[in-house]
């Protein structure tokens, strides 16, 4: 995904965008759940839908997000199976802000 030209992209039940600026927020894991169920899909972070467009919100503190995305999928209390690997995590910066990706792969045929 090429994020100079994000407004080109949509939401569907593959590509989710979740704005992000400060906190994960909580409805991450209810998309993160879905993906996890199905066959995979990308969510953006730092990622907003304004009518029909995505936009760039950007995030404030990438490091932070990082962590707390990590700390919540290890954590069987909260999600009952990480299905993420640190290579399908990814900080982007894009018009001069970050945004990340967790992406979850599709299941192996």
């Amino acid at each position: 995904m090429d994020f100079r030209s994000v407004e080109v992209y949509r939401e569907n039940d593959r590509l989710e965008a979740k704005a992000a600026q400060l906190n994960l927020p909580r409805s991450l894991w209810e998309t993160y759940s879905s993906f996890a169920n199905t066959s995979g899909g990308l969510i953006l972070l730092g990622v907003e839908e304004r009518g029909r467009r995505l936009s760039i919100a950007g995030v404030s503190n990438p490091d932070k997000l990082l962590d707390d995305l990590w700390n919540t999928v290890n954590n069987s209390k909260k999600v009952s199976a990480n299905v993420l690997s640190e290579k399908d995590v990814e900080v982007v910066w894009g018009c001069g802000r970050f945004s990340g990706r967790p992406r979850r792969p599709a299941p192996a045929a």
